[in-house]
């Protein structure tokens, strides 16, 4: 007695497809991140007499950086908690991806909504060789750094991840598939 086929479901189509998202956003935000440092150093580097022009360079790319970040932070969490959330069972390791996310999207936001800021408050009022612009610029560092760190966590944890995430929209091994 042959089987009824069994059909993907609008649910089980969304859930193969947000791995590849997730995968997508993961790549841009940990490139962004890792292309931030190198283009800001070499800033630097090239305009090292001048050190507020290279400022002034700078602190755009940083501006464009916090949005793209921001953008990419939400997409890679939200495609991860659907992930996590509609898993049935042996999710730890979208368990752990998803904590690693959460974690690089706060310091996201922290060096966006805490830290840059003030840095360009004190950078518009050219108060730069300040102690208070010094510690600043440290701590930016310091939180650029972990959220690149959490994202390569990320990176490192996201194929065993994925790899789970497509097990549980199978249907059963013995059943025939249609896309119907």
């Amino acid at each position: 007695m042959k089987r009824p086929a069994a059909r993907y479901t609008p649910a089980m189509r969304l859930l193969r497809f947000l791995p590849g998202v997730l995968t997508l956003a993961w790549g841009l935000w940990f490139g962004g991140i890792m292309m931030l440092f190198l283009a800001v150093t070499s800033l630097f580097d090239t305009f090292d007499p001048d050190k507020a022009l290279a400022g002034t360079a700078a602190a755009g790319i940083f501006r464009r950086f916090e949005f793209h970040q921001l953008v990419l932070a939400a997409v890679a969490v939200g495609a991860a908690t659907v992930l996590r959330v509609s898993s049935a069972g042996g999710a730890r390791r979208l368990t752990v991806l998803l904590v690693l996310l959460a974690l690089a999207a706060g310091t996201a936001l922290v060096s966006t909504l805490a830290v840059s800021s003030r840095i360009e408050g004190l950078r518009r009022d050219r108060l730069t060789d300040t102690p208070q612009f010094r510690r600043l610029h440290g701590l930016s560092m310091a939180v650029y750094t972990a959220e690149a760190a959490l994202l390569l966590a990320a990176g490192l944890a996201l194929p065993g991840a994925i790899a789970g995430a497509y097990r549980l929209v199978r249907p059963p091994p013995d059943s025939t598939v249609t896309d119907a």
